[in-house]
């Protein structure tokens, strides 16, 4: 086993381990007779809480190993992106993008798993580099010669923007803003791969990072 591989196999016992140790704590005080009731609804709230957080992480293993099979995608259909980026919108209520649509980027449409795609939108447009971040998500769309969507984000970051780059799509983020298991770029890299299309990340000067996710226009898009 590599180095990478066993270190973040460590890791991933780490960050399992933090939701799951709230629930036993929480579930040890619901059996004393002696938590009073207003405690109760508290130490209920945490299991929810906490147990959701341990379902998307498993969700997000099981993403990961369907994408290293190749099985990430279960149908295709026709998708109007913008209707796909409104779908998504409430989920990044947090933070909401800005996105500008370039003369011409108006009625695309793509083809593919919209579930995937919505998952891959989520990925590219609500990525935090740290816990810390806090501006709004920029992002630019056109249409490229040859039927292609573009999709252009900025990201600030404190350090080697050159270094992070690199790995940003291939190895597991070591400070994931959405309570993950730092796995959601690789795993939107993996989509937009099945998708035909690709997500590549790239520094401009010491501290920005560009995501640049190209996918297949549909025929709508096309015309």
């Amino acid at each position: 086993m590599s180095p990478t591989r066993k270190s973040w196999l460590e890791r991933l016992a780490h960050d399992l381990r933090g939701p799951l140790s709230p629930v036993q704590t929480a579930v040890f005080l619901l059996r004393d007779e002696r938590t009073p009731p207003a405690d109760r609804a508290e130490l209920l709230d945490v299991i929810d809480r906490q147990t959701r957080r341990l379902g998307r992480m498993i969700e997000e293993v099981s993403d990961f190993v369907r994408a290293d099979k190749g099985r990430l995608l279960v149908r295709r259909e026709s998708v109007d992106l913008e209707l796909l980026l409104d779908d998504i919108g409430p989920r990044l209520r947090e933070m909401p993008p800005e996105i500008t649509f370039e003369p011409g980027a108006s009625g695309i449409t793509l083809h593919g798993d919209v579930v995937r795609l919505g998952q891959l939108m989520r990925a590219v447009l609500g990525f935090q580099m740290s816990p810390a971040d806090a501006a709004t998500p920029r992002a630019t769309i056109r249409c490229l010669d040859g039927g292609r969507m573009q999709l252009v984000r900025e990201l600030a970051c404190r350090g080697d923007a050159a270094a992070m780059a690199a790995g940003l799509l291939g190895d597991p983020h070591p400070e994931p803003g959405d309570d993950g298991l730092g796995l959601q770029m690789m795993i939107a890299h993996a989509i937009a791969l099945a998708h035909g299309g690709e997500l590549t990340a790239r520094a401009r000067g010491d501290d920005v990072i560009e995501l640049d996710l190209q996918l297949p226009a549909g025929p709508t898009a096309a015309a």
